[in-house]
């Protein structure tokens, strides 16, 4: 019985904007506590797939690389950009060529 209210509090989550994040799960009994805590582990999994595979393939690998990022600079650096859109190599742009000519004519 409370396998198939889980079925029905799930059953069209794919098409819901939150994708389920707000689904209200069931009371387990004691001895389901931990295989609900599973499933609930199992569902946020799903949905950040879900989440991640709506995007284009650039905003992906933004988002690849801003994970890295994160691994490296958290709790070291305090701005280091997560916020906003990676342009790319900066060093490159005309902005950056203009500060840092130097660098450029180095690299060349």
């Amino acid at each position: 019985m409370r396998a198939q209210r889980i079925l029905d509090i799930f059953k069209d989550v794919h098409s819901d904007p939150s994708l389920g994040k707000f689904a209200a799960w069931p009371v387990p009994p004691a001895v389901l506590r931990g295989f609900l805590e599973k499933l609930q582990r199992i569902h946020r999994s799903w949905r950040a797939r879900f989440m991640i595979m709506r995007l284009d393939e650039r905003r992906r690998e933004e988002l690849r690389l801003k994970c890295f990022a994160h691994a490296c600079f958290s709790g070291r650096k305090r701005r280091w950009g997560f916020q906003r859109v990676w342009e790319g190599n900066y060093l490159s742009q005309q902005v950056c060529a203009a500060v840092d000519g130097k660098w450029n004519s180095e690299c060349e």
